[in-house]
């Protein structure tokens, strides 16, 4: 049995959508569920985005967590410039809160994200 549940939770950690594994880190926070979001997150790369229901609570999460993956910033950014003038998720906190994580990263590019904010306004 222990077996069993052990190659559940593998698989779960592997092959769980990615608002699946959200839900679940957020109702039980545990390093492993993190790390699974992180590399799953990178391995997705700039297609990430488009995995979630709202990137936004993902970016807000994996912050409190400070485990942010590049890759997602810049996917958030793009999906951002995408989406400013249609998507409601996209406010001008979450956009301030992005700006902060991209400017303290320092070396990423900005044209996806400075073209996301000057669409929102």
């Amino acid at each position: 049995l222990d077996e069993l549940l052990r190659q559940r939770k593998v698989l779960f950690l592997k092959e769980a959508p990615l608002p699946a594994l959200l839900r679940a880190l957020e109702a039980q926070p545990a390093a492993p569920l993190l790390e699974a979001l992180v590399q799953r997150l990178e391995a997705l790369g700039d297609d990430s985005c488009r995995h979630l229901e709202d990137p936004f609570h993902c970016f807000e999460l994996l912050l409190s967590h400070q485990r942010l993956p590049s890759s997602f910033l810049h996917a958030l950014a793009a999906w951002s410039r995408k989406n400013a003038k249609r998507e409601t998720k996209i406010t001008a906190r979450r956009l301030c809160a992005l700006d902060d994580a991209v400017a303290q990263r320092g070396f990423m590019s900005r044209e996806n994200l400075d073209a996301a904010i000057r669409s929102y306004l």
